[in-house]
């Protein structure tokens, strides 16, 4: 009895112990909701980070300021409100998408599909290996809530592009410490710069546009938590800025020379010195909690929440776009920078030793960030290569045809000349297109060329810029490092989110893009008001000691300052024109093929489009003219020929229509554009028109062994077969009709077909048909051909 009772004893407490895991192990359910609750964490902190950063702009100028940079931004892109067209490879990237416009949504072929819809996973498919889902998402954001409406989705493209302008403001004071009017100039040339209407009007450039949200974020985010030399907006009030009063010293360094009012004697840091290249100038740094306190707990732990983010922010700008992942770039050199200011204040500060060890401390921890964000990217890069299944495409030599150049000579040179083509476009943004393939930039062959001026005089401009950065930096004169770091980090946002489009690390899709400017067009209009800085203060700094009178070079460099931001006031504004004009280029399709089609005159694909668009408006003369062109600069392309044919047949001319569909033909598999079965059946209407009817019916056949459900080829072989062996051709109509069965000419060739069979239910059946899709439908006596373009 007693064994029994401890038996008892023992299986009781086990299940009490059972049953207090049981219930100490949260279920699924409560697993889900704690990952779910998570997840609204991080989403919230995210947006809580942006909202601040756009409010922060509020701070930084009045009301009235940021209304007008934004309503400016606004009105030059303001006809893309109303725009009611998909342009070029929208119609791919939206419309016949699966992922954007499909009945049912997948998050699983969401993750397999590449920014075309295209299976990356599957062999033997073709994928452009642009993994871009959080652009994907964004299109099918606006086909649930306006359906396939284009003013909707092009609406968005332009309100999109009005917090990138408020964020570069906000990343230009904060983090690279310049004064509000620099960095008003800067947004103000980013929001107007007319290369960026390519990325606002092509719904395909929006994902440059949602990738530059969390790639400037992750910059502000990551110098408010560990950068010393950032600026918290919130300090200075937005009244005090009185435009007229402070221009100038602004521009200079912040330096006011005026008597110090009431209050401010002995501060150093009144309204007019707040805005200095470097922190020391304005009185010291703002001191965040992940920089001090040592190796304590909140330290670490502040500090690995701010990792965190920056890994989220980098995430999200590389799923929205590639180039989104190059923010690591920035950020190494943000901490470089970092780390660099620490050792200087070792080397050329002499402190007490609680203060230098502290210094020491920051140095060490600046260290190990350095190397945990190059851990972070070469694990992106690396996990990126592996899930895409590497970078290479299958381009075309239609796609960028200095990638198939076999002399590496050649390559290197005519990249070189590329690169000079896209600083012109930065620099000298009126010469504008969509398309520069092919013979539009001719490849460059031998050192004599004189075009290599234009990549020398490109790279000697950074080279310079290199210098000037590096000499401020090392200088021992302290209050010019700000200068320094603002030039690298404005060299950086130019240089970095450039390398993949450079076809340097690997060869791309395209030859020149111009909205592949937009993320390092930001660097570029950084670069411009600290040059403008530079020059007002080297010409104070002139007059002032060539005259021996401080006052005369004070008064020259006020007046060279108001001078150089008029020259930027009216840049902004002959850029804001230009892009105004540009923007009403792309109210259509058809309009832009014209206007670029008319200035690119040695594009293949311009001329090509050019063809297709006076074709349509049947002004076959002019059409001629302009395929003929694309011909002579891309004699491979299968296209212009196959283009040519098609209208000839249009005007009945049969014969030339057989030479040009002839030699479409053999170019069999030239491109990546056209279905290689509309090129052969083509041909064979050709041929039957003009008495060849065997020749016709083997084309016939050889275009349904490439597409065996090839509608229209059904239909004509049935017609070309239809006196030798009806039967024959009564299956092809049959299967003409069940590949499409709501083409009414179907219908009414298996109604005439099924009749001479007498196949007397099939030919009722098939007149019903008919007569359902066309109330006035009539039998016809013949087999009647059809031809109908391919779009």
């Amino acid at each position: 009895q007693q064994q029994q009772q401890q038996q008892q004893n023992q299986d009781h407490k086990q299940q009490q112990d059972h049953q207090e895991e049981h219930q100490k192990k949260p279920s699924p359910m409560l697993l889900c909701l704690s990952g779910a609750s998570h997840a609204i964490l991080y989403v919230s902190m995210l947006l809580e980070c942006l909202g601040k950063a756009l409010i922060s702009a509020m701070h930084l100028y009045p009301i009235w300021c940021v209304a007008v940079i934004l309503s400016v931004a606004l009105l030059v892109h303001s006809p893309g409100l109303s725009y009611g067209d998909f342009v070029m490879d929208d119609t791919v990237a939206v419309v016949k998408n699966s992922d954007v416009t499909g009945a049912a949504f997948s998050w699983r072929q969401l993750m397999r599909h590449d920014f075309w819809g295209s299976d990356m996973f599957t062999e033997g498919v073709w994928t452009h290996k642009s993994f871009r889902p959080f652009t994907t998402l964004s299109y099918r954001f606006n086909y649930l809530l306006s359906g396939i409406d284009t003013t909707a989705f092009h609406a968005t493209n332009v309100l999109l592009h009005l917090p990138v302008v408020l964020l570069v403001a906000v990343a230009c004071y904060s983090v690279l410490g310049l004064g509000r009017v620099q960095s008003l100039i800067a947004a103000g040339l980013f929001a107007v710069h007319p290369v960026h209407t390519e990325n606002v009007f092509y719904l395909v450039g929006r994902a440059d546009i949602l990738a530059a949200i969390p790639f400037v974020m992750a910059i502000i985010d990551y110098a408010a938590a560990f950068s010393p030399f950032f600026r918290p907006v919130g300090d200075l009030l937005a009244g005090q800025m009185q435009p007229l009063a402070v221009l100038c010293d602004l521009l200079m360094d912040g330096k006011r020379r005026r008597k110090p009012s009431k209050g401010e004697e002995g501060d150093g840091t009144g309204p007019g010195e707040a805005v200095a290249w470097s922190e020391e100038a304005r009185g010291g740094h703002h001191a965040r909690g992940s920089e001090g306190g040592g190796w304590s707990d909140a330290s670490l732990r502040d500090g690995a929440v701010a990792m965190l983010r920056l890994v989220i922010w980098a995430t999200l700008a590389g799923l929205c776009k590639e180039i989104g992942f190059t923010v690591y770039g920035i950020i190494f050199l943000l901490e470089a920078l970092t780390l660099h200011h620490h050792i200087m204040q070792i080397v050329h500060t002499p402190t007490a030793p609680p203060a230098a060890a502290a210094t020491k401390t920051h140095c060490l921890k600046s260290a190990l960030r350095l190397l945990i964000v190059a851990t972070l990217t070469a694990f992106t890069f690396v996990a990126r290569h592996r899930y895409t299944g590497g970078t290479t495409l299958k381009m075309s030599p239609q796609d960028n045809p200095i990638s198939f150049e076999p002399l590496f000579k050649t390559r290197a040179l005519s990249f070189a000349y590329i690169h000079s083509v896209y600083g012109r476009l930065l620099v000298w943004p009126f010469f504008l297109c969509y398309d520069y393939s092919k013979e539009a930039i001719p490849m460059v062959r031998s050192f004599g060329d004189m075009r290599l001026l234009a990549p020398l005089a490109c790279y000697l401009s950074l080279a310079s810029a290199c210098v000037w950065g590096l000499v401020t930096l090392l200088t021992t004169r302290r209050e010019r490092h700000g200068e320094g770091r603002a030039v690298a980090m404005g060299l950086a946002l130019l240089v970095v989110p450039f390398l993949p489009a450079s076809n340097v690390l690997f060869h791309v899709g395209t030859v020149v893009g111009e909205r592949l400017l937009y993320l390092p067009s930001i660097g570029f209009c950084v670069m411009v008001p600290c040059v403008v800085a530079t020059i007002v203060k080297r010409s104070e700094s002139m007059r002032s000691s060539g005259n021996g009178n401080g006052s005369k070079g004070e008064r020259g460099g006020h007046r060279l300052a108001c001078l150089m931001v008029l020259v930027c006031g009216v840049t902004v504004a002959v850029w804001g024109y230009r892009s105004y004009l540009r923007a009403l280029t792309w109210e259509s399709g058809a309009r832009l093929n014209i206007v670029d089609g008319l200035r690119q005159l040695r594009s293949a694909k311009t001329q090509f489009n050019l063809g297709i668009t006076y074709m349509m408006a049947q002004q076959f003369d002019m059409a001629r003219e302009a395929l003929q062109r694309s011909i002579s600069a891309d004699p491979e392309s299968v296209l212009p020929y196959w283009r040519l044919g098609q209208m000839c047949i249009f005007q009945g001319n049969f014969s030339d229509a057989e030479n040009w569909l002839g030699e479409a033909r053999s170019k069999y598999g030239g491109t990546f554009v056209v279905r290689d079965e509309e090129v052969f059946h083509d041909y064979a209407v050709a041929l039957h028109h003009n008495g060849k009817p065997q020749e016709a019916v083997e084309n016939l056949q050889l275009a349904l062994k490439l597409n065996p459900n090839f509608a229209k080829g059904l239909n004509n072989l049935a017609c070309a077969t239809v006196q030798k062996d009806i039967r024959t051709a009564l299956d092809y109509v049959k299967k003409a009709v069940e590949s499409s069965p709501h083409q009414i000419l179907y219908w009414a060739n298996l109604h005439l077909l099924a009749r001479h069979t007498g196949e007397k239910h099939l030919a009722d059946m098939a007149l019903q048909s008919a007569q359902q899709l066309d109330l006035g439908f009539t039998a016809q006596s013949t087999c009647v051909w059809q031809f109908e373009p391919a779009e």
